[in-house]
Parts: C-alpha cells; structure tokens; sequence
C-alpha cells in the first residue's frame, strides 16, 4: 500500500507544532537583534565572478576607520588562509598561470608516475584514497595538492536571493558564526529564514539551531537525531538526490586559568542537500558554529577536487565525524588524570592513626561529582554520535543502491586498498572507535563512582572519630556531674542531720523557756523577799513592776509584727502597689523632680 505524500511531507519535511512554538520561544536568545551585525560568509565553486555578490569595502579616512573599529557589531578577525594562498584569485589569466606554476612545482617534487594527476583530477569517488595518503613519499609527510578552487564572499544580504539563484546548481558553503559558543548567532532571524527558503531547506533544519544562543550553561547535552530526507522528482517519482541535518559534539580545550575547567563543550550544525543530476548537481552546504579544525578540513579537501558538484557527498561527513571524534581522546585523559588523583588521595590514607588527620575534604567529593556529571554527558555525547554515523550508512547503502551515476563507482581498473566501499569502511572505523571511547568512558564512570563512595566512606569515618572524641568529653562531664551530685546529696544529708538536731535543741528550749522566763523575772528588782515577824519569807512586788510587762508586751507584739510582715511582704507588695499604674507613679514623683531641678537650674554656668 502506497503512503500519501501529506504523512511523507509531515514526517520528513515539516516541523512538529511543539517544535515550531519551542523555535519561536528561543529565537530571541537565538539569533543577532540588528541587521547591521548580520554576517554570512559563503564559499563557493563557481563560473561566474561571485565577488559581484560580496559587501563593498569603503576607503575610508583614517578618522573614519577609528570609528567603524570601534563599532558595537565588529566581528572577530580571521586570517584567511585561502586568499593568502591564492592572491590571482577572480582573475583568469592569473589563476591558470598559478595552476601552471604549481603544476611544474609538483611535478618537480613526485615522479610522473605518481598518483599526483589522478588524485588531482578525481572526483573524490568512493573507491579512492584520501588524498593525504596517495601524496605520501618516501620520508616527506602527506601534502594538499591544488591551489584554493573556492571563492570567499562575505555575503552582501540584499544580493542573498540572487547570489543563490545564480549558484544554485554549484557547490557551495554557508558558514553562520557565532562570536564565542555561548553568544548569538550573527545572523538575524528573517534574514536566516530567507537563506533558508532560498536554498530551499527543509523547516526541520531550524529544530537544530535551537541549541545555539546565549545561555549560561549546556542546557541540552544531547543533540537532536540526524534527518534524512530523500528528494524525489515530482513527475517520475525517482530518487534523484537527498538533504539531512545533524549536530555534531566536540570538546575544546580553552586554556582558561585559575579554578576553570580548561575544557569547553562545542557544538556546530550541519545541513546538506545534493542532487547529483548530470549537468545541473548542486551541492549546497550550511555550517552553523563551525570550527576552525572542520574549516581547515574541508579547504584541504576542496583543495584536492577538480568539480566538487560531482564529489562523493558523503566524504566530507565522514570527515566531519573524524574530526569532532578526535576531539574526545584527550579529553578523556585529562579526566582520568583526575579522577586516578582523587583515588591515589583516598587509598594513600590512614583512617585509625591519632596521629595524622585524614587529607580528604568534602570539596574532593564535590570535585569527583562534577567529574561524574561530565563523563555521564560524554556518554551521552558519544551515543549521539554513534547514531549519526549508524544513520550515514543506512543513507550511503541507499544512495549506493540508486547507481544514479556512474561517476561514483571510480575506476573499475583501480580496486580499492581497504577491499570494500572506503565510505562505509570509514564509517564502520568511526563507529568502532566511538564503541572503544563509550567502554573508556563507562569505565570512567565506574572509577568515578567507586572512589566516590571511598571518599564517603572517609569522611564519615573522620566524622565518626570526632564524634568519639565528643562522646569522650560528654562521658567526662557526666562522671564528673555524678561525682558533684554525690557531694551535693552527702552535703544534704548533713544539712538534714544538723536540722534535725536543731529542731530538738528547739524543741528542749521551749520545754524550759516558760521556766527560764519566770526565773528570770522572779531574779528581777521588781521581786523582793520580805522577812516577816514570824521569821518567815515572802515575795513581794515593787510598785513598778507593771513596767516590765508594759515594755515587754509591745516589744513581743513588735516582733511578731515584723515576722509577719517579712514573711508575707510579696504578697503584701503585689496587693498594695500592683493596681497603681506608671503614669501614676510618674505623676506622683513629678513634683519632687521639678523641686530637685530648680536649684540646679540657678547653679551658675
């Protein structure tokens, strides 16, 4: 049963609404606000004098060029080795006295039975070598034969839909820059989505450049999927060609001081679409945030292919996945430096010894944490790649099942060195180096977990050796709060024993004290003997004797008094003044303070 052509166009060409509403939501953060700051640089292999289509350079005045270097919107300078390499370049005449001149240099340097005319004049089919190798002589190291065959714009945006309708049938490169990974693209949104309907890019192509912009940190380690979708023509049906889009990761090293990760996460976008049709192929290629190792890559490819219309299309991917992959080596092993620290610190300790502290700190395991979370978006990174390169050989076994041209199968009388197609032998090499990097990696991530949990481990046995100590402390200071605790209750225990005898001695003076009392006032002057006539005795009382119990009496009655009013003077306190309020109190003494600052107030200054 035939599919319609509306599931094919939705599920090869249009974006999904959810990724439509998630590209309008970021291109703010996306893409360059002013038209002035917009920028492409285009490459291209052309008949035509593309120079035409370049912005105009002004001679200005010195004071003029002052001003325009000071300008907001001044994008970083690059040494076009291209144009240094080819000054006859939009000259004719010129360029093919400088393709004789390098002829006679290289055929001065390799014998004239060389593969030298071949690689040059190849069409970079499937079946022939990287031209690095085929120059290999002797002791000399691989060279790039070919002067520049691309021609460098700097794209003038008004002269965008004519520059593309005059090359559209030639190969041709956009590069999109960025000023630093984590800036805006310089480009404008309208002026992308014009390039992109000029070129006639499938509306999937801009799902990939949501990843670029400005932020703060990698917010999607995982790229999207590759794209693929076949070009058919619309009358016959035929394959005639394809586009796909991917992103590819890399990592940089940005040489960056201090406490910095010396290492950066890139990324950079690629789309491609080709039509190898005879007499009207096309070949047209945009780069969004290419590095500087992919450009070099790709002009000494260019460099070694006469028409690049009619070139291999799926050379240059393989050699952009060769090159972000290269990438990942060093910095794995800067990572295992790390971590194999981290673990020689943990082993290289003694936990139990009361002489040396253990030299691990909690930042040891947050360094291993961060170490973890990167070499778990490494996998992932490497995951993304491994199924871009699956995709490209399920597109190159399909292209090559097309045989749309004869071009591509090379020169039957030359087999290849590798015994099979060096596209899929280079992609299945690509893929079993990316298995090896993910074992690397996995095997990292285990070192990684394992010295983590050492340092645990470590650190809640250091912590486990100051609670012992506290616990010691603790355990002193209660033998020593028992020991006062006894002391307390033997010092009670006394208090008790000397109470109970005072409450006898008490009691045993209120026994004799009605007796002492009486003796007492019977010993006074206010009792006399009086001796009577019988010769007997008798006690007789002084006029005055009233005064004792007159004074007596009241001083008794007084000390009970101030007994009472000691014990109970809080109570006493509380019900006489507690109802009084402060202003009251301050009314009240108002007037002594006004008495007491009056005199002050006349003292002399």
């Amino acid at each position: 049963m035939e599919t319609s052509s509306y599931f094919e166009r939705t599920l090869f060409y249009d974006r999904s609404p959810a990724a439509e509403e998630y590209y309008t939501r970021s291109a703010e953060t996306i893409f360059e606000k002013e038209p002035r700051c917009s920028k492409i640089e285009v490459r291209v292999q052309s008949s035509i004098d593309a120079s035409y289509f370049g912005k105009k350079q002004d001679f200005l005045s010195p004071g003029k060029k002052s001003e325009s270097s000071s300008s907001a919107c001044v994008s970083r300078k690059r040494t076009n080795v291209l144009d240094e390499k080819d000054p006859s370049q939009g000259d004719p005449q010129s360029a093919s006295k400088a393709d004789v001149a390098y002829k006679v240099s290289v055929d001065d340097a390799y014998d004239s039975d060389s593969d030298y005319a071949r690689s040059l004049s190849s069409r970079a089919s499937s079946t022939v070598l990287s031209t690095g190798l085929d120059q290999h002589h002797g002791s000399l190291p691989p060279t790039y034969p070919g002067p520049p065959r691309l021609t460098i714009i700097d794209l003038e945006p008004s002269s965008l839909r004519n520059f593309t309708r005059q090359t559209k049938h030639e190969f041709r490169v956009f590069y999109i820059r960025q000023r630093n990974s984590y800036s805006r693209l310089q480009i404008t949104k309208e002026l992308f989505e014009e390039l992109l309907r000029c070129c006639h890019v499938f509306p999937r192509f801009n799902e990939y450049v949501i990843g670029f912009g400005t932020k703060n940190s990698e917010t999607e380690v995982g790229p999207p999927p590759l794209t693929f979708r076949p070009l058919c023509e619309v009358r016959s049906n035929r394959y005639h060609g394809f586009e796909c889009s991917y992103i590819l990761r890399y990592i940089e090293l940005t040489n960056r001081t201090g406490d910095k990760f010396p290492w950066s996460l890139r990324q950079f976008a690629v789309y491609h679409r080709y039509k190898p049709k005879s007499g009207r192929a096309c070949s047209t290629w945009i780069l969004v945030g290419a590095s500087q190792r992919t450009e070099t890559r790709l002009d000494d490819y260019t460099r070694t292919i006469q028409d690049l219309s009619a070139s291999n299309p799926f050379e240059l991917h393989v050699m952009f996945v060769d090159t972000a992959i290269a990438s990942w080596r060093p910095y794995l092993v800067h990572l295992t430096k790390l971590v194999t620290h981290q673990s020689d610190k943990a082993t290289g300790v003694e936990v139990e010894s009361d002489d040396h502290l253990v030299p691990i700190t909690f930042e040891d395991h947050q360094e291993l944490k961060m170490v973890e979370d990167r070499v778990a978006d490494l996998i992932l990174c490497l995951d993304s790649t491994l199924d871009t390169v699956a995709t490209f050989e399920e597109m190159y076994e399909q292209f090559s099942r097309q045989q749309i041209t004869a071009s591509f199968v090379g020169d039957e009388n030359r087999n290849s060195a590798y015994g099979i197609d060096v596209v899929i032998f280079g992609l299945r090499r690509r893929a079993r180096e990316i298995s090896y990097r993910q074992k690397q990696a996995k095997v990292l991530l285990k070192k990684v977990q394992t010295t983590r949990t050492l340092i645990s481990s470590l650190l809640e046995q250091k912590n486990g050796l100051g609670t012992n100590e506290q616990l010691s402390a603790v355990r002193k200071l209660v033998e020593q709060s028992q020991e006062e605790t006894a002391l307390m209750r033997e010092l009670a225990e006394k208090n008790s024993r000397d109470s109970s005898s005072m409450r006898i001695l008490t009691i045993i003076t209120m026994i004799y004290l009605p007796c002492t009392i009486v003796s007492n006032f019977f010993s006074t002057q206010f009792v006399k003997q009086i001796d009577t006539p019988s010769g007997d005795t008798k006690l007789g009382y002084a006029q005055n004797a009233w005064l004792f119990f007159a004074i007596s009496v009241p001083l008794t009655l007084a000390t009970i008094g101030v007994w009472y009013l000691w014990v109970n003077s809080e109570r006493i306190f509380r019900s006489t003044w507690g109802q009084r309020t402060t202003s009251d109190i301050i009314q009240r003494r108002k007037p002594i303070l006004l008495a007491l600052k009056e005199p002050l107030v006349q003292l002399p200054r």
